[in-house]
């Protein structure tokens, strides 16, 4: 099934019956997502849900709820402090009333996005498992199919497998062009994320500035700024570090997408700091403060170990010992929430001995 057909359809019926306010809602949800209109999602959500289970509306319920998780998950990046609700709604929408629903699949997506926020590469495994089993389900003429190869294709280069990822990249592609699809612009985003994993950023570069690419940015603003922040991060591998300076989406475009957006940011800031490429170092240091808050905020410990990690480099480069060991002390503090903190351990204790190097 059309993942839309039935929602289009419930929204005309809602029309008839005369819940026009609550239709012009519905249809209006996933739009305040994709232009990153939080704090509207999270005031219009209770009232749709209350509304949908007064008129019991499982569909409807299951519809709402996933759009209100994507805005948390994958647009925000909450991980241990989204993981209640995520669990309940993947359980609500597979009990019988729902289970049939076509974005029942979706809250399957929405765990994993969870639990990679929580702790990538220590749940990587069982994403994996989980992302066969729901691809297994449909097939690629589902909008699902694209988004499961997705968290798929992110799991697989978080268990360190970029090799792979890179070539389910390629068979998901495929199956989706042999049913008549188009590839979406975030699964297309998925090959150069692959490359980059993969040590190749002239590849990914290529990749990322082609006019194929390309086309997926202009009705997408989200789009345009991955695409920018992987181009970005890109030149500053292969040293072109005044273009990447250049191409890099300021603080203010970077920080709404959390999930991807600040790691990629940061990133590039800490190649373009060794470089000297980055002159206002006062700036710099509240940004990078902000972006390591709101993912203390959004409860993901792996992500915001790493972030701290890599603003503990970027401090150490531009001499700045207290900011240095802030960062690694908050990196040390958010490890003990991953699976396996000795993981991290060689990656904190190099930072402190560059730390106990500064003057």
């Amino acid at each position: 099934m059309n993942i839309y057909t039935w929602y289009h359809a419930a929204l005309r019926d809602l029309s008839t019956q005369g819940h026009l306010q609550l239709a012009r809602q519905l249809k209006g949800l996933p739009s305040l997502v994709a232009t990153g209109e939080h704090q509207q999602v999270d005031a219009v959500v209770p009232e749709l849900l209350a509304a949908t289970r007064a008129i019991q509306l499982p569909w409807l319920e299951v519809f709402v709820t996933h759009w209100w998780l994507q805005s948390r998950v994958s647009r925000r990046g909450e991980g241990a402090s989204a993981l209640f609700d995520v669990t309940n709604a993947f359980e609500r929408a597979h009990r019988a009333e729902a289970s049939d629903c076509p974005q029942s699949i979706c809250t399957t997506e929405d765990l994993t996005i969870c639990y990679a926020n929580i702790d990538g590469p220590g749940y990587a495994a069982e994403r994996i498992n989980v992302a066969d089993e729901s691809v297994s389900r449909i097939d690629p003429s589902w909008a699902c199919f694209q988004c499961m190869s997705q968290a798929r294709i992110e799991a697989l280069i978080d268990a360190g497998r970029p090799d792979a990822a890179l070539d389910a990249f390629h068979h998901a592609s495929r199956q989706v062009t042999a049913y008549g699809g188009t590839v979406s612009g975030y699964l297309a985003l998925k090959l150069p994320h692959a490359l980059l994993a993969l040590e190749r950023p002239d590849e990914a570069l290529n990749v990322l500035e082609s006019e194929s690419m390309a086309r997926h940015d202009r009705p997408h603003v989200e789009l345009a700024v991955r695409r920018a922040l992987l181009i970005a991060l890109a030149l500053a591998r292969l040293g072109s570090h005044e273009r990447a300076r250049t191409v890099l989406p300021p603080f203010d475009e970077a920080r709404p997408w959390v999930a991807e957006g600040h790691r990629l940011w940061i990133e590039t800031v800490q190649a373009l700091v060794t470089s000297g490429h980055v002159p206002d170092e006062e700036l710099l240091a509240g940004q990078l403060d902000t972006l390591l808050q709101d993912q203390i905020a959004a409860h993901a410990p792996r992500r915001c170990a790493e972030l701290a990690l890599i603003v503990g480099r970027i401090a150490v480069a531009r001499h700045a010992r207290d900011a240095a060991s802030s960062a690694l002390d908050t990196a040390r503090e958010q490890a003990l929430g991953i699976r396996r903190p000795d993981e991290l351990e060689p990656a904190l204790c190099a930072l402190a001995v560059e730390i106990d190097r500064l003057p």
